[in-house]
């Protein structure tokens, strides 16, 4: 990891203000301050290691292509006159793996839990215990066909939700 000397500063300077607003850490944060000020390099990694590396927008997109997709079944779904042959559970989104999908598990929760967003999910688990990315992805290829924001007919949305 590379950082400048403004960069290092910078830090620095931030860890002198935390050591005075938060005395219990003051030597974690004079340790921080001398790896800084000296160039110590290969300690640099351990400033971040509370730090995730950034979330790829690969994954974001997809993310947001899932949660519009299951918002499109479910208030599609809710219009419906005739909802025989459709479980509703199908059209609710379920979540991710936390421990096989763990990024997707991550952000979904943040968007729908903390973020506030898709209100209409937020009373789900989010928790699959079970990989379901692959599932949603045969999903999105079926479900892409049609426009993203037009109201679904009930045959649309037993095609989405049986995709293979």
């Amino acid at each position: 990891m590379e950082l400048t000397k403004i960069e290092r500063l910078i830090l620095m300077n931030q860890y002198r203000i935390l050591a005075k607003l938060y005395p219990e850490e003051e030597k974690d944060c004079e340790i921080a301050i001398k790896i800084l000020a000296n160039g110590y390099k290969y300690n640099y990694s351990s400033l971040f290691r509370y730090m995730d590396d950034d979330l790829s927008e690969e994954i974001s997109k997809e993310v947001f292509d899932i949660l519009q997709m299951y918002r499109s079944l479910y208030f599609s779904y809710m219009k419906l006159e005739d909802k025989t042959g459709i479980d509703k559970d199908d059209v609710i989104f379920q979540g991710f793996d936390g421990n096989e999908e763990t990024e997707y598990y991550d952000y979904v929760y943040f968007l729908i839990k903390e973020y506030g967003r898709y209100e209409e999910f937020k009373k789900q688990e989010l928790n699959t215990h079970y990989r379901i990315l692959d599932k949603y992805r045969n999903m999105l290829n079926v479900w892409k066909k049609y426009d993203k924001y037009a109201k679904l007919n009930k045959e649309q949305i037993i095609e989405i939700i049986n995709a293979k």
